[in-house]
């Protein structure tokens, strides 16, 4: 971005342009301090976007970042808060907030966003609100806290995790905690997950496509390697008896982007 294409969409972002706002991701880092200026004149979607931008162009300057994000955290507005403990997550940081976002926010979407950016933090403090948070009202905050155990727990965390969702009736929620178990050197869990598949409809078919697609693309299980021919087959298979659910294929480009990388 010229100078000049930067004024333009930074006047533009000014009197509230969401295109410009979306716009000033591009802009350099050193546009930081201008970006973050946005905050208080925004309107709740330019606070989204911007918790989005800023998240973006902080990524080396947390200490001007974070506390902009973290007052965003504290929005009136739920989607402004989910989209600001998204980016906090990014950057490692404020955890004990984004605890008690998950623990207390009015908010399902929220607490959703709250357990999945404690799981891109990888802060193991976090562990205990997130078992508590399986047992949360909404499925979507269940699931999410499902994964972020599975990034950031421990092989002991595996046992606790099927414990504490003994009583899960939600298929969708029952992928994640499969998926964290495998991850977590739990290797029957990997069958458990591929046996919902077998059986899924459409809908449900795609869900659990993005739990797997999840353990191909991030922070791949030690074991999947050598598991991916049985990934493979039921792959192979829901293809086969569901040709229209088109979403086996970006998986199946995600295996094989897995197999390229662990060669």
């Amino acid at each position: 971005m010229t100078d000049e294409q930067w004024k333009d969409v930074l006047a533009r972002a000014r009197a509230g342009d969401v295109g410009a706002l979306e716009q000033l991701a591009e802009a350099p880092p050193s546009a930081l301090p201008e970006v973050i200026a946005l905050v208080p004149g925004a309107d709740v979607i330019g606070r989204m976007t911007l918790a989005d931008v800023i998240s973006q162009l902080g990524r080396n300057a947390a200490s001007e970042a974070v506390p902009t994000l973290v007052s965003l955290l504290a929005d009136s507005d739920e989607l402004v808060r989910a989209h600001a403990a998204l980016a906090l997550g990014a950057f490692g940081s404020a955890t004990d907030l984004l605890v008690d976002r998950l623990r207390q926010d009015p908010a399902a979407l929220v607490r959703a966003s709250a357990a999945e950016a404690l799981g891109e933090a990888r802060d193991r403090g976090a562990i205990d609100a997130l078992f508590a948070a399986l047992s949360d009202a909404d499925q979507a905050v269940r699931g999410y806290a499902a994964n972020a155990i599975g990034m950031i727990g421990e092989a002991g965390d595996a046992d606790r995790l099927a414990r504490a969702t003994q009583a899960e009736a939600a298929a969708e929620v029952l992928a994640e905690v499969h998926g964290s178990r495998y991850r977590l050197g739990r290797r029957e869990a990997l069958s458990a997950l591929l046996s919902l598949l077998a059986g899924a409809d459409a809908l449900l078919a795609i869900n659990l496509l993005n739990v797997v697609q999840d353990l191909l693309e991030r922070a791949p299980p030690a074991a999947l390697a050598t598991d991916l021919p049985l990934v493979e087959a039921a792959l192979a298979a829901l293809q086969k008896r569901m040709p229209g659910v088109t979403d086996v294929r970006r998986v199946l480009d995600a295996m094989e982007q897995f197999r390229s990388s662990s060669r």
